[in-house]
């Protein structure tokens, strides 16, 4: 469907990621053990295991009280801050949905994409690929164990930014996938899963393509019930 987004196969325009949100970065609200203001805080594994985790949240007290734009909103794409392992520094999710109950840590970043320019299910895969990675880990710095990435850093990732029509056709894709694995509730099958949204980025699945016989065939039979995006 994009083909590969670090050659750009397509021709279509690439652009700061800076230039694609609607309001500027923002880092996030760590808890403090002098805090007397209670609330819920995210932890990294929220946005760090692939897919997003809405049950990796914890107790925390605040020196003060969070404000607004430290509080879940599904319209931000959370991408970490910091880790030990430079694989996960940079990684991202968007919540499933807002909580202002729930802050999240100065060790993530907030990013307010704006929605005319990038679908969030498309932006979520292109986090992922090597156009997207090469860059963060190349700019990533190391302190004490730990890979960092700054504002800076986000804010020049260069993204490729595609017809909003093929974004939206590939985010209808990926959430057909999305309520197969859920419905499959097999941890087992979710790496066939990603390789189906991930080939149906790269415009690699056909609508005629026959389901293998393997142990998942039955999340192929039911995914190709509804043809894969035309390329």
């Amino acid at each position: 469907m994009f083909g590969d987004p670090v050659t750009s196969p397509k021709g279509w325009p690439v652009r700061r990621f800076v230039d694609v949100l609607t309001m500027p970065l923002r880092n996030g609200l760590s808890p403090s053990t002098a805090g007397n203001h209670a609330a819920k805080v995210l932890t990294l594994s929220a946005i760090t295991r692939g897919a997003w985790d809405a049950a990796a949240v914890k107790d925390g007290a605040f020196a003060v009280e969070p404000w607004t734009d430290v509080r879940l909103d599904s319209r931000d794409l959370l991408i970490c801050r910091g880790n030990g392992n430079a694989a996960l520094v940079g990684t991202a999710a968007f919540p499933s949905r807002s909580d202002p109950t729930v802050v999240f840590p100065d060790t993530m970043i907030a990013a307010r994409v704006d929605p005319a320019l990038l679908n969030n299910d498309f932006l979520t895969h292109l986090w992922r690929t090597p156009l997207v990675r090469r860059q963060i880990e190349a700019s990533a710095r190391t302190t004490n164990g730990t890979f960092k990435v700054n504002q800076t850093a986000v804010e020049n990732v260069a993204v490729v930014v595609p017809p909003m029509a093929k974004q939206q056709a590939f985010g209808a894709f990926a959430a057909k996938v999305q309520r197969l694995r859920e419905r499959f509730g097999d941890p087992a099958h979710d790496a066939l899963f990603d390789a189906l949204v991930q080939s149906a980025f790269r415009g690699e699945l056909s609508s005629r393509r026959e389901p293998g016989a393997t142990r998942a065939s039955g999340a192929r039979r039911a995914t190709s019930e509804t043809p894969p995006p035309s390329p």
